[in-house]
């Protein structure tokens, strides 16, 4: 493995059986971040790693958590499981990932991509690139990183690896397993090599939560003329839910080499993955935007909003939703190398797809409660939701049941293919040697659509249960399909002051289709193609590329220049509704507009990309770097296309715009780094970062007639409309320190002993996130970001704890969940992780692990300061064996 090379270094005092000792000594722990250390200092450009321990022995079973431990890297969570990686405090679609330096295709419609469906076991090590060098793929505007597998020739020897563990979840409370395999071996004199790896995870997981979307701006709300809300800002909701289900994940590796000569050798790999997400969405939403009573009061801060508010007649929407999210992804590589005396030539050919298949279904259903709610209690947090003049959620009749929903059998596919060649020419004179090459690649996202809506008056009649055309514009009694939830438990580790309701009646979707199934369902009212939703893009790119590598007589000045030349063409569909035919039901909170039309647009750009890289060594120890570059980064899939999608609900348009512009951006960084042994060093950097295009939304109001599905006179509706533009620059400037050293002075037992630190900071200047807007914190930022981790590791025993913090960072803005422009930030997240092994034999150990040891909640505000959310996921314990053989 290439990782694994120890770099050339002055010769510690003693002999060279000594050092040979000291090397067999380095393994595990210890061994993984001498490996890291020495990518880091050979490397020609300013680049941090990871490397695994061992075969199937990566720090994190999720490569995202591990990747935190580097140096200005962030991550973003799902359901407590690191999902995406922001690099210097860029959004996560910034960060290019590749896969043994090919693209993976990604049905998530988005530049990020999700690390949950990629198992860690399998890798060797992951680079991270955070100023690009000319061969290196274009599009990481933050950093490319790059997930290295082992490779069987590399590893040069039988070798198989079995592991089995469990998984318990302590909000599930229950454990599920992951078991994982490698096998690799050569044949004919060392000449073919063949390795075979599966992964298999399941994670039967709980979340609870609270959830808000915002304070909606005062407006004329009901029939009550003195409701407040007519004259202040009010909670447009107040939710709470439990995520229950399971996440399942699993992959095959395959990969041969075969050197047909000393200078030729032939590849090929291929991997598949499947990701199966089954969800259940419990919720006890309380929709204050829509009651039908009268005698609401309120109290308002002073400064426009409801903190508190007490109304009749409230919207209680306790909706279950079934999520179920089947995503497949294969990705399959041949290659080849030439290795000559002078010139190097290396090729590759790939083709990928990505398919997701989504159900959320829902049985919808509506109570109207005396509810209030109250910030007072807990400004940032949670606020006091009780229920009022004798409102009881498990009376019967309570709850009316408006009808079936959902996307049914929904897919998304992302395809690529793509082809370079890269070649070296060695030489003597001002340049070492001079690499060249070409890539060609294709893009093509589908996201189509496939939605149901069954009415209640049909499902009343398929279930034979009395009907009503007028209770909430048409129900029925939904008492048979309502269940229990939640409980004292829920939200346990809560210490605001609030109270709130812990367990609540939610509509049973299972039951319902358990009782009907889902093809009666579907006779009842056949699924239909929302054109709104579907969308199409084609990306075709080509890349030429020259890059010189030089040094001093000395080698003590080595560095490199370069250009990469990119034209990208892209083709995009997408429909535009007609915006004066559009009808609202409230019931189902479903905006429907019945005409579209169809929209085709292409255009092309092109892109020069120059870089230079130094590298001084100032002694054997000491090393200075410098590298200045212009980055480019695409927008978005699901943002260039001139889809026009309409909520008749929070009141937004929102359409795409093919018009985009490339992100680009001028960088330039510095760093100083001292290697005082081969595995420790502490290293100091700088960086500086011009980006341009940045895609914030334009806004503008635009008033329409929205028709009422309950035959109710229509509402003129002034609604929000978003389109994402280009705007201003926005400078961002940051440090990086960071330090590793195993305390191998200490006496024994306390040599085993080894510490990891990390800190950035950055200082990222602000972005009107709509034109002519007030500039606010740029997505996704957080100033102050640091890791520790403490190591010990004697005696066949090996331990890590880690804690990694996160400053507070604004979540909205480009993202388009900002529905009442008032904001959302994620408040300081820090959390605590440990890791144990202990290794009877040469062959067989022990593991254990937990992950959000602190048990640390998610929580988020508005600009006011209110709460926005809270979410808790618990801890997550897995203990396991392992089996080398």
């Amino acid at each position: 493995i290439a990782a694994a090379q120890t770099p050339a270094e002055a010769p510690a005092a003693g002999t060279a059986a000594s050092a040979e000792l000291e090397r067999v000594v380095v393994t595990g722990i210890r061994g993984s971040l001498a490996k890291s250390v020495a990518t880091k200092r050979e490397a020609d450009t300013i680049t941090d790693s990871i490397a695994a321990e061992d075969i199937g022995k990566f720090p994190q079973q999720n490569m995202a958590e591990s990747l935190q431990r580097i140096t200005g890297v962030q991550i973003t969570r799902s359901k407590g499981e690191g999902q995406s990686v922001s690099v210097r405090g860029l959004d996560p679609k910034f960060t290019q990932v590749l896969y043994n330096g090919r693209q993976l295709p990604s049905a998530s419609g988005t530049r990020s991509f999700d690390f949950t469906i990629l198992s860690a076991d399998f890798i060797s090590a992951l680079d991270v690139y955070k100023v690009p060098v000319a061969d290196v793929r274009d599009g990481g505007l933050a950093a490319t990183v790059n997930v290295k597998t082992s490779r069987p020739l590399d590893i040069g020897k039988r070798r198989a690896v079995f592991s089995a563990e469990g998984i318990n979840e302590s909000l599930s409370k229950s454990t599920s397993p992951h078991i994982s395999g490698f096998f690799s071996d050569v044949f004919a004199d060392s000449k073919l090599g063949l390795s075979l790896a599966f992964d298999h995870s399941k994670r039967n997981l709980a979340v609870q939560r609270y959830e808000a979307f915002g304070f909606e701006p005062a407006s004329v709300h009901g029939n009550d003329p003195a409701d407040p809300r007519n004259t202040k800002a009010f909670d447009h909701a107040a939710s709470f839910g439990i995520d229950s289900g399971t996440r399942e994940r699993t992959s095959v590796m395959a990969a041969a080499q075969y050197r047909l000569s000393d200078k030729i050798e032939l590849r090929a790999d291929v991997l598949q993955s499947r990701f199966k997400s089954n969800l259940l969405t419990l919720i006890n939403a309380h929709r204050f935007t829509n009651i039908t009573g009268t005698g609401a009061t309120g109290v308002s801060d002073g400064a426009g909003n409801l903190i508190q508010y007490d109304a009749n007649g409230v919207d209680n929407r306790n909706t279950s939703r079934t999520y179920n999210n089947d995503t497949k992804l294969t990705s399959a590589a041949v290659g080849m190398s030439y290795e000559g005396d002078n010139l190097s030539v290396d090729a590759d050919l790939s083709h990928g797809k990505s398919r997701r298949v989504l159900n959320a279904l829902a049985l919808e259903v509506i109570g109207r409660a005396n509810v209030s709610y109250d910030y007072r209690t807990d400004p940032s947090g949670i606020p006091t939701v009780a229920y009022q003049r004798g409102y009881n959620q498990a009376a019967p009749g309570v709850f009316r049941a408006l009808g079936f929903n959902g996307n049914d059998n929904e897919p998304t596919i992302d395809t690529t293919t793509d082809a370079r060649v890269d070649a070296t020419y060695r030489m003597k004179g001002l340049f070492d040697s001079v690499q060249t090459g070409l890539a060609l690649g294709q893009r093509r996202n589908t996201i189509e659509s496939n939605s149901i809506n069954v009415s209640a008056q049909m499902l009343a009649g398929a279930l034979g249960v009395p009907y009503s055309g007028t209770n909430e514009g048409g129900s029925f009694d939904a008492t048979p399909f309502m269940q229990q939830v939640g409980g004292s438990s829920f939200l346990g580790d809560y210490r605001g002051g609030s109270t709130f309701p812990t367990s609540w009646l939610s509509s049973d979707t299972s039951a319902l289709i358990s009782k009907l199934t889902m093809s009666k369902l579907e006779a009842l009212s056949p699924p239909v193609r929302n054109k709104l939703a579907v969308a199409d893009v084609k990306e075709g790119t080509q890349a030429i590329y020259l890059r010189g590598n030089f040094g001093s007589a000395d080698k003590l000045l080595t560095g490199n220049v370069g250009v990469r030349y990119v034209r990208t063409r892209q083709e995009t569909l997408g429909y535009i509704p007609d915006l004066t035919n559009i009808t609202f039901n409230q019931g189902g909170a479903v905006t429907i507009v019945p005409d579209a039309t169809e929209q085709r647009i292409s255009r092309n750009y092109s892109n020069v990309l120059p870089s230079l890289n130094l590298r001084y060594k100032l002694s054997d120890e000491l090393q200075a770097r410098f590298g200045a570059a212009r980055v480019m980064s695409r927008p978005d899939l699901t943002s260039i296309t001139p889809t026009t999608t309409v909520n008749a609900n929070v009141k937004t348009i929102t359409s795409g715009n093919p018009a985009l512009k490339p992100f680009l951006s001028d960088q330039l960084d510095a760093t100083f780094e001292w290697y005082f042994n081969r595995e420790s060093m502490v290293s100091a950097g700088v960086f500086y970062k011009d980006v341009k295009n940045f895609v914030v939304n334009t806004t503008s109001s635009q008033t329409l007639l929205v028709k009422q599905a309950d035959g109710s006179p229509a509402v003129s509706t002034t609604f929000t409309r978003f389109q994402p533009g280009n705007g201003d620059p926005v400078k961002i400037k940051g440090i990086e320190l960071a330090y590793q050293q195993p305390f191998t002075f200490l006496p024994s037992p306390f040599n085993g002993v080894g510490m990891i630190a990390n800190l950035t900071y950055i200082d990222a200047g602000k972005l009107a996130t709509s034109v002519g807007g007030t500039p606010k914190s740029l997505p996704g930022v957080s100033k102050l970001t640091y890791n520790l981790t403490g190591y010990f590791e004697k005696g066949g025993f090996g331990a890590y704890v880690s804690y990694n913090y996160r400053d507070a960072y604004r979540a909205d803005a480009t993202n388009f969940v900002d529905y009442f422009s008032d904001g959302s930030t994620v408040k300081p997240y820090g959390q605590w992780d440990l890791s144990t092994s202990y290794k009877f034999s040469k062959t067989f150990s022990v593991t254990g692990a937990v992950t959000n040891l602190n048990n640390a909640a998610v929580k988020a505000v508005n600009d006011a300061g209110y709460g926005r959310g809270y979410e808790v996921t618990g801890r997550r314990i897995t203990v396991g064996v392992r089996v080398d053989l």
